[in-house]
């Protein structure tokens, strides 16, 4: 069964309110000293992070540290309806208070993202779910739309197996090492040349 972690939260400042440009100071190395331009977080990004914090946490509660391939929708309900709202926005800010409460390891765990746009409610807030990411069921989704499935990336265990059939099935006289050492790699030539 995939359970779901689901989380009310504040609807997050615009992008346009989440970083500053402010002169900032090297602390330590060679250029210690030496004043640049940085791009910070503005104060009220930080107060969005610090009431996601709490938001987590409401209740005592031990945030999951979810790990491994996630799946994560959202529901965002805007404060109001007068002006446009552009939802990828607040898409980074929402992911990385998330990560900073505890609730996930990492933002770059999500394999499927989806936000949806909801009714307005008096000072907006934003329903997040989470999930284990489910391969099976991502896959017909994509067929519905018309997108291809992106095909499964080769784990490294068994590498060495498979480039030993490769190998005996066309007769080379490469070994399974060679093929897999990238030190070797010819681009556009046949690594059976004529070795049969």
């Amino acid at each position: 069964m995939n359970s779901r972690h689901l989380f009310c939260l504040p609807w997050p400042p615009s992008l346009n309110h989440q970083k500053e440009n402010r002169w900032a100071k090297v602390r330590h190395g060679p250029k210690a000293g030496k004043r640049y331009m940085a791009q910070m977080l503005t104060e009220e990004a930080k107060a969005y992070k610090q009431r996601v914090f709490y938001e987590v946490r409401l209740g005592h509660q031990v945030p999951p540290r979810l790990t491994g391939r996630l799946d994560i929708m959202l529901l965002a309900c805007p404060p109001d309806t007068s002006r446009m709202r552009d939802l990828d926005n607040y898409w980074k800010l929402l992911l990385d208070s998330l990560k900073y409460a505890g609730a996930i390891t990492d933002d770059s765990l999500f394999d499927h993202e989806e936000i949806f746009r909801g009714n307005p409610v008096e000072g907006g807030r934003i329903l997040v779910s989470i999930g284990r990411f489910d391969p099976d069921a991502a896959g017909p989704s994509l067929n519905r739309v018309g997108l291809p499935w992106p095909r499964p990336q080769l784990t490294t265990h068994g590498m060495i197996d498979d480039a030993a059939a490769l190998v005996d099935a066309h007769g080379c006289s490469v070994t399974a090492s060679d093929l897999l050492d990238c030190k070797r790699v010819v681009p556009d030539v046949p690594v059976c040349g004529g070795d049969r």
